[in-house]
């Protein structure tokens, strides 16, 4: 019997999707907006270290929902979500209320996580039994068209928040609201229908022990367990940097808050490139020699900051760059690994990644308010070497003694 073949428009779809999801206008003036409604460094570093905490907790919970109810069901109400905590930001003036708007969309974000690449991947297999092995070049191909939109998002971004600081996150919400529309019109995979209408009635009610066996299941693997903490240490300290390059751009000479959006247009457009190149790079280094790549580039380049800080910008560019290509083949690896409840698992990955990123936020915040910059970055750029030495060697051991594996 012939397989059946996926609408294009489905896939289109959920590239648009991504996309109204990667209209983030007020990313290249997020920091200076906390900054202007009298929030330090230090305290943008406890809130984004909340946020973390929350999608941490959440994290497993929404992705067992996901399995429970469905893909679409999760992504509507992470939709939803997003959208109030944008009109919570517009209200916001103190450390608390920023605080409460950032536990919504932290819920939001954890909804989204692992049931977005579950989707994909469910989607793709239903199509035909090989195109599964599409997901990192269709991955990386909404990555492309969401960076490619943020790059648009961030150039508006930056000249809105100039006229007025509420703009951005207006027609933030806007784009929200589209992508609500097109979320309606896409389908739920075949294999979570198919679940549904044989399990739901007799399916468990999710508890905390539930959690921790999803967790420990996914960091008992050699193989998996040591490439997901290595992914939460690069995914924490890129998010870390963020408190450092809009500080780092209106120190620079010649930029200015307007010149922001530009800055983050150019960064978001190197990262689309990348990202629509991952399935070259699958074929060229496969999975193992990116990680033993990439990253380490990015940390070797952290460490040069400390040094030569003028090199601050141009390494900021070859964060996004290796976020942009790490994200969808690190999703390609531990999808192919993933069997029933691939939304739990995918969750349970994030929830492990998560542990790195608000220590990680909170020290990063700190280091921003009492050090230079460039001292700052200069150490996470060692925390970093010496992380992916220690994870990505054990992750390398793990895949010898592992037979018949492929990584590629």
């Amino acid at each position: 019997m012939a397989a059946r073949r996926l609408p294009p428009g489905e896939i289109l779809r959920y590239y648009a999707f991504r996309a109204s999801q990667s209209a983030t206008f007020s990313l290249p003036i997020h920091v200076l907006f906390f900054q202007s409604r009298g929030l330090s460094l230090a305290e943008i570093g406890g809130i984004e270290a909340l946020y973390t905490v929350v999608v941490l907790l959440a994290e497993t919970p929404t992705g067992y929902l996901g399995d429970r109810f469905g893909r679409r069901a999760s992504l509507l109400a992470a939709t939803a979500l997003s959208a109030l905590g944008i009109v919570g930001f517009v209200f916001a003036h103190s450390v608390a209320v920023f605080a409460a708007v950032v536990v919504i969309r932290a819920f939001a974000g954890a909804f989204r996580s692992g049931t977005t690449d579950a989707w994909l991947y469910e989607t793709l297999a239903g199509e035909a039994e090989s195109d599964s092995d599409r997901f990192a070049h269709v991955s990386g191909r909404a990555s492309a068209s969401g960076l490619a939109t943020l790059a648009v998002a961030s150039l508006a971004g930056g000249a809105l928040y100039a006229m007025d600081p509420l703009y951005p996150w207006l027609l933030e919400g806007a784009a929200g609201s589209v992508g609500l529309l097109v979320l309606l019109t896409m389908s739920e995979p075949e294999r979570t229908e198919e679940r549904e209408q044989g399990e739901n009635a007799d399916a468990p009610t999710f508890d905390v022990l539930a959690t921790l066996g999803a967790v420990r299941s996914t960091l008992g693997s050699r193989t998996i367990g040591p490439l997901v903490l290595a992914v939460g240490l690069l995914a924490g300290i890129s998010n870390t940097m963020a408190f450092y390059l809009q500080p780092v751009a209106v120190a620079t000479p010649g930029l200015s808050p307007t010149s922001l959006g530009p800055l983050y247009a150019g960064l978001t457009l190197v990262s689309a490139g990348v990202a629509a190149r991952v399935g070259w790079l699958q074929d060229r280094l496969g999975v193992r020699g990116w990680f033993l790549t990439g990253p380490p580039l990015l940390a070797v380049g952290l460490i040069t900051v400390g040094l030569v800080p003028t090199l601050a910008l141009p390494v900021f560019v070859l964060a996004r760059a290796v976020g942009s290509a790490t994200n969808p083949l690190f999703g390609q690896y531990l999808n192919d690994r993933t069997g029933e409840s691939r939304a739990t698992v995918l969750s349970a990955a994030s929830t492990v990644r998560s542990l790195f990123t608000a220590p990680l936020n909170l020290v990063g915040g700190g280091l921003a308010t009492a050090y230079a910059l460039s001292t700052g970055l200069g150490a996470l750029g060692m925390v970093l070497l010496v992380g992916l030495a220690v994870t990505l060697g054990a992750w390398v051991v793990g895949e010898r003694k592992r037979p018949s594996t492929t990584t590629a």
